[in-house]
């Protein structure tokens, strides 16, 4: 698919008679003039073509303020008789950049306990819409989600060539997800035995806990997920985003699923409603994340990428570790990571380290570290911190509270919230988070006003605690937003009806600033290929347009989607983030041919006649690095990259591979000072004069430890908000910034970069 002469995007996944998952068939584009663009559909099969389609995007054009519904999926032939194409085609008009814009989310985190979950979530993810109506949908045989959503009943047939009315077909085929009694938790608690911290509970003296089990009702099985959601609701929910993750969710699927994640995504689409359709999920053991965008909000929503990272048993078991989706709004990167740390009161450290793991194996397809690399990132989970109230300074800390301790700690939590409180003062990840340890820069609500202690309770409705555990918040929400930015929690609760599990699901909503504009996505990669993002101008008016539920007659070719086409569309990209996507020599004859080359770096001699405006570095230096060598020193040098900077392609010469902007390095030393002599210190380039696109976003800085028979090392990330340049830029004069950056590795500090940057107009532009 691409819009006129823009970039192509491929399609992937392809399931049975050539249909695609719901949560596969999602496409953004920038838009330029969409009363006079079409959006080309190209099949293909092995290269060959099989038919094209050419479909005008006016009517697709979409103002949520008119109250109109959304356009109409329809049918599209294929020339050659080919077959046909059915699509849904979405044209929103992008907020000014400079406006304030918000995405509204709902984060719900939920350790599962290895049970079933009700049917009804309703009480836990609040979405301002419940469970459509219609009839059954029970499926009649076990299916996983690919198969039905590729099954002839799930999708509309294909008008017959006849057939001019393809909104009629579209709206008789339409079918709504049933309704589902709520479930009697209490009847259908099932076992009732301790989480997997029990096994290695040395308070058992070696016994393993006697089960009580309880005789289940059969559970009528949630609906299948309709691929019809998001296509064309009768009313939204509240939030324009539902992102849930949940641990330990493994557990007997229910009839009519294969797997537990299909049985997992159902129970939450039916949830959701039919305004909501399913864009991302990624899966690590036993920990699931799935992101849910609203029909009129996913135009805007592309670019999902995918990380994970294990942390139990020797670093590889993955019953304990963090999965983590990404995506961009607008331009604006959200991040979202689900993850389940060490158990135990005494594991506090553990779970220091776990957090600093996980923030150094997930990456995102940028080489900043996750805490880093986007304007909002969101952690949710069991994140297994506990509270350390009653315990004397020093004292051992055991696993088992004694019954004293127990008693007066749940006396203070059920006294309300002046006594949670009270209780939550000892928390131990608020403790690492003002230290420094964990969660270096992230914000949190105050669980102990909002709701009770989520663990460790009794598989039953309400908040009652099994006395082997002291109860404590360990199911957490926080987010760390980059400056300039605004993220606000607007509730914080916790599902104390359902019943199913020794956690209580939590749900928080927040609102995330956003910002629109055509600015290239900052990707920055050893890859020759994607060394640097292509420079797009700005555009008056950008629109984005979004084509979804997807259904060829035919099989395309898989591929991910790639390119970029200047001026005309946003450049996206489809990256197993769990795959390296760097193409790298071999280090040491990379050095050795650094060594002999002296231009393989950008030389900082250049003449930029389309750049209006530059940055040039007045001073720079960095104090207090880590060190990364054996000596105890480091040999650092700086990169620098961001969305509104110029390609360094241009201006490092046909014969330089991988060219970045980058001072040079010194040797062996913690607190280096690049002298700036326009030959140590790159001046850049701005690849767009606009005031409002410069003044929202950041430069991207790594600091890097030089090796000559190894990669380099990350000693630290960190960025500068450019806002204070954004208004220099409007008053038509140059400006200057002066800040102290706080470097991080793996969400902990790793030394302090002080610049002084000027920006100024280009003495050589044109």
């Amino acid at each position: 698919m691409r819009v006129d002469d823009g970039p192509e995007q491929k399609s992937v996944a392809f399931g049975k008679a050539g249909t695609l998952a719901p949560w596969l068939a999602n496409f953004s584009f920038w838009v330029s003039h969409p009363e006079s663009s079409s959006l080309t559909i190209r099949a293909t099969d092995g290269g060959k073509q099989l038919g094209v389609v050419s479909a005008p995007l006016a009517s697709a054009v979409w103002n949520r303020d008119s109250k109109k519904d959304l356009p109409a999926p329809t049918w599209l032939d294929l020339s050659d008789g080919a077959g046909r194409v059915r699509a849904q085609l979405i044209v929103l008009k992008a907020p000014p950049a400079g406006a304030p814009h918000e995405l509204k989310v709902l984060v719900g985190t939920w350790n599962v306990g290895n049970e079933p979950p009700p049917a009804d979530l309703t009480s836990w993810l609040q979405c301002g819409q419940g469970r459509p109506k219609g009839g059954s949908r029970t499926p009649s045989r076990r299916n996983s989600m690919e198969e039905l959503a590729a099954a002839g009943g799930n999708l509309p047939a294909p008008p017959s060539k006849d057939d001019d009315d393809a909104s009629a077909s579209s709206k008789a085929s339409s079918a709504k997800l049933p309704p589902v009694a709520p479930r009697d938790v209490a009847d259908a608690a099932g076992v009732d035995s301790d989480d997997s911290e029990t096994d290695a509970d040395p308070s058992n003296d070696g016994k393993k806990a006697k089960k009580k089990k309880k005789k289940k009702k059969q559970q009528p099985p949630p609906p299948v997920a309709n691929p019809e959601s998001g296509v064309a609701p009768k009313k939204f929910g509240t939030y324009d985003m539902v992102v849930v993750g949940c641990q330990e969710g493994d557990y007997d699927p229910r009839d009519g699923f294969d797997k537990c994640e299909d049985d997992w995504v159902a129970c939450l689409a039916n949830t959701l409603g039919d305004s909501y359709s399913l864009h991302c999920k990624n899966t690590l053991g036993q920990m699931r994340i799935c992101a849910f965008v609203r029909a009129d909000v996913a135009p805007a929503v592309h670019h999902w990428l995918k990380s994970t990272e294990a942390t139990g048993l020797g670093h590889i078991m993955n019953n304990k570790g963090g999965v983590g989706i990404s995506c961009r709004v607008w331009d604006t990167s959200v991040c979202f990571i689900n993850s389940h740390l060490a158990a135990h009161d005494d594991m506090h450290k553990r779970r220091d380290d776990d957090f600093a793991e996980i923030v150094g194996g997930c990456k995102f397809g940028e080489k900043l570290e996750c805490t880093e690399a986007f304007h909002h990132l969101v952690w949710m989970g069991d994140l297994n911190y506990r509270c350390e109230w009653g315990i004397e300074q020093g004292a051992e800390i055991k696993r088992k509270p004694t019954e004293e301790r127990f008693n007066a700690m749940l006396a203070k939590v059920k006294g309300g919230p002046p006594g949670r409180a009270e209780i939550f003062k000892h928390d131990q990840l608020t403790r690492s988070r003002l230290a420094g340890d964990a969660f270096l820069g992230f914000q949190e609500g105050d669980p102990a006003k909002s709701h009770m202690p989520t663990f460790k309770v009794q598989r039953e409705p309400g908040f009652n605690y099994k006395t082997q555990r002291t109860p404590a918040w360990c199911d957490r929400v926080l987010w760390k937003t980059a400056e300039g930015f605004v993220a606000k929690q607007t509730s914080l609760t916790a599902a104390g009806d359902v019943g199913t599990s020794d956690h209580k699901p939590v749900a928080s909503g927040l609102t995330l600033e956003l910002l629109a504009h055509s600015a290239t996505v900052h990707i920055e990669s050893d890859d020759p290929s994607a060394a640097a993002e292509p420079t797009s101008p700005m555009r008056e008016t950008p629109s984005a347009i979004s084509a979804f539920d997807v259904a060829l007659d035919v099989a395309p070719e898989q591929s991910s989607a790639t390119g970029t086409s200047p001026g005309k569309v946003r450049r996206t990209q489809t990256v197993d983030a769990t795959k390296s996507t760097s193409v790298k020599d071999t280090p040491f004859l990379r050095k050795l041919f650094q060594t002999m080359c002296c231009c393989l770096y950008p030389s900082n001699e250049w003449s930029a006649p389309t750049s209006q405006w530059i940055l040039r570095f007045e001073a720079l230096s960095a104090t207090n690095l880590i060190a990364s060598d054996i000596n105890g020193k480091s040999d650092p040098y700086v990169v620098f990259f961001s969305s509104v900077l110029e390609d360094p392609g241009k201006y490092a010469g046909p014969n330089v591979k991988n060219p970045k902007w980058r001072t040079k390095t010194i040797t062996t030393n913690l607190n280096p000072t690049w002298p700036c002599d326009g030959k140590s210190v790159p001046t850049l380039p701005l690849a767009v004069s606009d005031a409002d696109v410069i003044g929202r976003e950041h430069l991207l800085i790594r600091v890097m430890d030089e090796d000559t028979l190894s990669n380099d090392d990350l000693i630290g990330s960190g960025r500068l908000y450019l806002g204070d340049f954004g208004d220099a830029i409007r008053a038509g004069k140059g400006g200057k910034i002066e800040k102290l950056i706080r470097l991080t590795s793996k969400g902990r500090r790793a030394g302090e970069l002080m610049l002084s940057l000027v920006l100024e107009k280009n003495p050589h532009a044109a």
